[in-house]
């Protein structure tokens, strides 16, 4: 007589359909068994631009109970701070005109590592927009170029004060030059 195995399929916990691999596909939080249609998934470039990542979305998969109590709160409020990063205001050093400043940040904003122009602006304004201020100035944008073996690649640092500005005043400002460009070409 042949030995009897255990066919006994570990169950999901949500479907409560059973799990064709059972190990793999548990949720990094609370342990639970998930089936892989069940599963969530957190992408590297879900909170790219956040300096730090809390312990609890440093894993990769997630049960949904545990996706919807702690994720999706995270994704939203740093959804809100990447919005508000696209609207902080960038003056650079050589800036002559006059800025409206409320509140001058004690510290130096300084990132490292960008792609482009335009990633480290946005990265220098959300972490802008994480501290509570909407401007920079006094800042310094600079690349440099790393070879490797026939390939090269740009790398981008920049760094700023943050401040917090009267938009209100700036937007008249922005308004006023437009109106005179717009006059003086007639």
């Amino acid at each position: 007589m042949g030995s009897i195995q255990n066919t006994e399929k570990e169950v999901c916990s949500f479907c409560r359909l059973p799990k064709a691999v059972p190990v793999q596909d548990d949720c990094n939080v609370c342990q639970e068994s998930v089936c892989r249609n069940c599963v969530q998934m957190l992408h590297e470039d879900d909170f790219r631009y956040a300096n730090e990542r809390p312990e609890i979305l440093s894993h990769a998969r997630y049960c949904p109970r545990c996706f919807d109590e702690h994720i999706i709160p995270a994704r939203e409020a740093y959804t809100e701070t990447l919005e508000r990063a696209k609207n902080v205001g960038f003056w650079t050093r050589t800036y002559r005109g006059t800025i409206p400043i409320i509140k001058r940040g004690r510290l130096e904003i300084e990132v490292k590592g960008g792609r482009d122009r335009d990633d480290i602006l946005l990265r220098l304004g959300f972490r802008a927009a994480e501290l509570g201020f909407n401007g920079l100035v006094h800042g310094v944008m600079a690349s440099k170029k790393l070879r490797n073996h026939g390939y090269q690649k740009m790398e981008w640092e920049a760094r700023a004060l943050p401040v917090k500005v009267d938009q209100e005043k700036v937007d008249r400002e922005e308004w006023r030059e437009a109106h005179w460009r717009i006059l003086s070409h007639r």
